[in-house]
């Protein structure tokens, strides 16, 4: 690369000549022909030619490059010298701006992990594992910044699903991809914008008071050790998962009340819940709560009361607070009891009849608390 000293269009300046690529490229710097060398266009015109032969010079035998995206290179390099902007600099904007590409499979074998460490419950990691594993299949080799908003309404609208069930998908969805974007897998959200189904819910399925005394009736007959159980379910509402990890020290019989921690809770709050006298009575029975294989004895107990057929979703819990609403008229203690707010009791948990037409009243109420082991 020489510099030799010209006139550009009747101006004195200091010309480059090199060859980029197998191309002649020239560049002009203003030359004081008074100063004669000791000008500054010529130590500016010797520091590009400095500059251009340890960064470019020789890059071309190091890198595989096609020439075209070689020349790309090249002037985004000058452009970085005129903002006079580091190379570290520009990393980070780059990595701040833009998404690592990864492949849906990995990215989400990174989210579960993360939920892992968070120590997230076990429940929820398997619904969202499930999930996600749908998702993958349904776009198999995508990256996760490659899907756009019609991708994530398609999957919305994927399979023969309840509108509950779809609108509980697509939330798992948006969980991911707004840890996606924190985790800079993806610049956009194609979750943005994507509207959930709308979901309208019904009476709630709860069972009458000769449904629950004939369920514990069957339990005091051929597993008596589920008693305790049964009745924390029934008249507590404590949900199944939480009982799964209960144990007999949480339940505090002489004072009627049963804590239920926050790593036993579904979400993640701690409650004190009140044991009316009725579930007292069932629990003095054993003194104890069953630890193993609960989900296939209460299935069992249920075939043998005839009420496995037709069994409302989460009928117990249910039938704890239409009950207990029912009985004290109090939606700010049920709710406590419950471990949610008054809207969720009201919108979820208040049922005004039966599954076979029974009018939920104060004196059915009544019948339900009076279920004894006597019964």
């Amino acid at each position: 690369m020489t510099i030799l000293p010209k006139l550009n269009h009747g101006k004195p300046v200091w010309k480059i000549n090199y060859s980029l690529l197998g191309k002649q490229k020239r560049k002009f710097f203003k030359r004081s022909p008074e100063l004669g060398l000791n000008c500054p266009g010529r130590a500016q015109a010797e520091k590009f030619a400095e500059q251009w032969a340890n960064s470019f010079g020789s890059a071309r035998a190091k890198v595989s490059m096609k020439p075209v995206d070689f020349e790309v290179m090249f002037q985004i390099w000058q452009k970085i010298r005129e903002l006079e902007m580091t190379t570290p600099e520009v990393m980070e904007i780059l990595a701040r701006q833009g998404g690592k590409r990864i492949l849906l499979a990995d990215a989400m074998d990174q989210f579960l992990k993360e939920l892992r460490a968070l120590e997230v419950s076990k429940w929820y990691q398997k619904t969202i594992k499930s999930t996600l594993k749908q998702f993958c299949d349904m776009f198999p080799g995508r990256r996760v910044d490659e899907l756009m908003l019609c991708d994530i309404q398609r999957w919305r609208d994927e399979g023969q699903y309840r509108s509950a069930s779809r609108r509980t998908r697509l939330n798992d969805i948006k969980t991911f991809y707004k840890h996606a974007v924190i985790a800079r897998w993806t610049r956009e959200n194609p979750c943005k914008g994507v509207k959930a189904p709308r979901v309208i819910l019904g009476s709630p399925g709860i069972l009458t008071p000769k449904q629950g005394a004939k369920l514990l009736r069957v339990a005091f007959r051929r597993d008596r050790a589920m008693c305790c159980w049964l009745a924390l379910a029934l008249f507590c509402g404590i949900r199944p998962k939480e009982l799964s990890k209960i144990t007999w020290e949480n339940v505090r019989i002489n004072q009627g009340l049963v804590e239920v921690s926050a790593a036993m809770s579904k979400t993640a709050r701690r409650r004190i819940v009140s044991i009316p006298p009725n579930a007292v009575a069932w629990l003095r029975l054993t003194g104890q709560l069953p630890l193993r294989n609960t989900g296939k004895r209460f299935a069992r107990l249920r075939r043998q009361a005839g009420l496995f057929e037709n069994w409302p979703h989460d009928a117990m819990r249910h039938s704890a607070a239409t009950y207990l609403y029912a009985l004290t008229d109090d939606a700010k203690y049920v709710a406590k009891q419950m471990g949610h707010n008054v809207d969720t009791l009201l919108r979820n948990y208040n049922s005004l009849r039966t599954k076979n037409g029974l009018l939920v009243t104060k004196e059915l109420a009544k019948g339900y608390f009076e279920i004894r082991p006597n019964c």
